[in-house]
């Protein structure tokens, strides 16, 4: 499974990485994140599974409560962006 990591700390990335992982992995990655927001590395940890739907491609993880908004869709082919 492919799954863009992404860590941030006061709303600034801090890192991105971009693994093939399995399903064993992602106890090293809840440990590893974990260990992060305890040492204030990160307040957030996002994980992005760019092969499934939108509904179910974020997950965001931490202690900042604002920065952890499930993402909104938007419907663009009915979008006018203020233009008629």
């Amino acid at each position: 499974m492919r799954v863009i990591e992404r860590g941030y700390q006061g709303w600034l990335l801090a890192f991105e990485r971009t693994h093939e992982i399995g399903p064993q992995d992602l106890w090293d990655f809840a440990q590893a994140h974990a260990n992060g927001i305890i040492a204030g590395v990160i307040d957030m940890i996002e994980l992005e599974f760019p092969d499934c739907p939108m509904e179910d491609r974020y997950f965001r993880i931490g202690v900042n409560p604002e920065g952890i908004v499930m993402p909104i869709a938007f419907d663009l082919e009915n979008e006018t962006g203020g233009r008629k």
